[in-house]
């Protein structure tokens, strides 16, 4: 079965077709995301030898991320999708990450950056899954303060802001989690994400997913 997955929450771009095995991917830094689709859709598809009807769902990484590349992306897939004919699927960063580290044979959390980084205002996104790399807990947000309350009893982390997180942990006393090794390449895991999502015949609403309030900041006394 083949997907057709874009991401356009970042600085690059990201787009891959294929199947769980195999892959074709751009990725590239771009400022202007929706200029830039459709012709590097084109070219990919030139790449990997299918058509545009070859694609059986189509499928956009939802967030957390940059509010204007999330709207992007998810419009692209839902207005190509209905044209084709074809499911829309939304799929979170959470989702891609646990993808990359799917050999785990514990529970882990996802942990991903979220606006400032730095101790000691660092901030995060964080998404428990169990062994099996599938959802144990709803998506939250968490400034460093609050990181241990959120990874109590998490003994892996997986995602960009593990490491950051791990030395925030350490420094506080509450020991140091394991880092999972990703050996998968971005666009690979997003099609894995997208492909679990099919198979599991589990599907996400299709909106953005917003973890963090809008214009929303801390007081400085529960920093």
């Amino acid at each position: 079965m083949n997907f057709l997955a874009v991401d356009a929450t970042g600085e690059s771009l990201l787009l891959a077709v294929g199947d769980e095995k195999g892959s074709w991917t751009s990725n590239r830094a771009s400022r202007a995301h929706d200029e830039r689709l459709w012709p590097r859709l084109e070219a990919l598809l030139r790449r990997s030898g299918l058509r545009l009807s070859d694609i059986d769902a189509v499928a956009a990484s939802s967030g957390p991320g940059r509010f204007t590349g999330v709207r992007i992306g998810m419009t692209f897939a839902a207005m190509l999708a209905r044209s084709l004919g074809r499911p829309a699927l939304a799929i979170s960063r959470f989702e891609v990450e646990a993808a990359k580290a799917r050999q785990s044979a514990e529970a882990f959390a996802v942990v991903l950056p979220a606006g400032r980084q730095g101790a000691p205002e660092s901030e995060f996104y964080i998404q428990v899954f169990g062994a099996n790399g599938r959802p144990s807990a709803k998506p939250a947000w968490a400034p460093s303060a609050r990181l241990a309350g959120h990874l109590k009893g998490i003994s892996a982390l997986a995602g960009p802001a593990a490491p950051a997180a791990a030395e925030l942990l350490a420094r506080e006393g509450e020991g140091v989690p394991s880092i999972l090794r990703c050996p998968s390449a971005p666009g690979a895991a997003l099609l894995q994400a997208a492909a679990r999502q099919w198979s599991d015949r589990r599907r996400a609403p299709f909106k953005p997913l917003y973890v963090k309030p809008a214009k929303f900041e801390m007081p400085r006394s529960e920093r």
